[in-house]
């Protein structure tokens, strides 16, 4: 038997005992299928750990000035209790609840991430997504992803000078009563909208999607662009550009240093400020619906993987067990190492490598 030699695994024990499985399991197996070694989840969450009504144990947060706080505060917490979760019954998601907002509300990540936005450069980022039906002026959410130093802790988007991508999800009242206008913006300089023709029936109100963010940071010029792309559902959002529609989009670029964005270590969500809205369909029912956001999931490609599944300090029984209670299909398993969205006997080797 292969001696245990790294400094991070526990000795054995009986407690120790689902090795032996796993070497069984290994050994019925002729060929494994090959580990990816160059992913790595860096954050999953489901929210279900966390208490209703408070707000997300991970993240951080800052909460908006409401022109009714004492009536209607802005809140992003945890559903159930007073805010059902429309994912399911028994399930348990972010709320994002700002409906009179003077300023926008948001939740950001940034500890899961190095200090340095150049060592996430290839990944993904990818959540499900609910949008209330607009009772009001429109349901709006605002997603940033970007890079700062390490005082960082929001993004500003001043210039595009801290965004990697910046787009908002927007269901829009029309003032004539028909079902709202669904729109994903890219909010860089200059804004563009997704291409009308794409395949259409992407997202719309009272239903639940996935979004999906993949990044290729393998470019950095003019000539050779990073670039990332938006999916939802699986189908590519394609954007309106001079040239056609395209579902590649470029990251932001600063005016000012004349260089593309160094990578992504913070990303967030943010709501709006929906009571200093204008224009058609405004008049005074400037209410913003409800976002819901939930299976949070961030995979950085240019870390290897880490088989301490359980964030104990150890590579132990414990990490096996957790490989084999999520064994098959099982794309949101901190178990699936290799991120291909089923927990299987590559992840299973690499929790063995240690």
């Amino acid at each position: 038997m292969k001696q245990q030699t790294k400094t991070q695994r526990a000795p054995y024990n009986s407690k120790h005992a689902t090795w032996i499985v796993a070497w069984l399991c290994l050994a019925s197996v002729a060929v494994l299928p090959s580990t990816a070694l160059a992913q790595r989840v860096i954050l999953s969450e489901t929210f279900n750990d966390d208490v209703s009504g408070q707000p997300p144990n991970s993240g951080q947060y800052s909460f908006s000035r409401t022109v009714n706080p004492d009536t209607d505060p802005a809140q992003a917490v945890i559903t159930g209790g007073a805010f059902a979760d429309p994912f399911g019954t028994g399930n348990k998601s972010l709320l994002l609840h700002n409906p009179r907002g003077t300023t926008q509300m948001a939740v950001v990540w940034f500890n899961e991430f190095d200090d340095n936005p150049a060592a996430f450069r290839n990944g993904s980022i990818e959540f499900d997504l609910y949008l209330e039906d607009p009772q009001g002026y429109w349901t709006y959410l605002d997603a940033r992803i970007g890079h700062g130093d390490a005082a960082r802790g929001t993004i500003t988007t001043v210039g595009g000078s801290d965004t990697t991508a910046w787009n908002s999800y927007r269901l829009q009242t029309r003032p004539d009563g028909n079902p709202p206008t669904e729109d994903i913006v890219d909010d860089g300089i200059p804004a563009q909208y997704h291409d009308l023709d794409s395949p259409d029936d992407l997202f719309g109100p009272n239903r639940a999607v996935h979004v999906r963010y993949d990044f290729d940071g393998t470019g950095s010029t003019f000539q050779d662009p990073p670039t990332y792309t938006i999916s939802i559902d699986n189908k590519l959002v394609l954007f309106e550009t001079e040239s056609g529609p395209s579902a590649t989009r470029f990251w932001s670029f600063n005016s000012s240093t004349f260089q593309f964005a160094p990578g992504v270590n913070i990303f967030g969500f943010w709501t709006d400020a929906s009571a200093q809205n204008t224009g058609p369909g405004a008049g005074t029912n400037l209410h913003t619906g409800n976002v819901y956001i939930d299976n949070l999931k961030v995979t950085n490609n240019d870390l290897a993987p880490t088989a301490d599944l359980n964030n104990d300090g150890l590579v132990d029984g414990a990490d096996v067990g957790i490989v084999f209670n999520t064994w098959g299909n099982s794309p949101q398993s901190v178990a699936d190492l290799n991120s291909d969205g089923v927990v299987d006997g590559a992840d299973l080797a690499t929790v063995y490598d240690g």
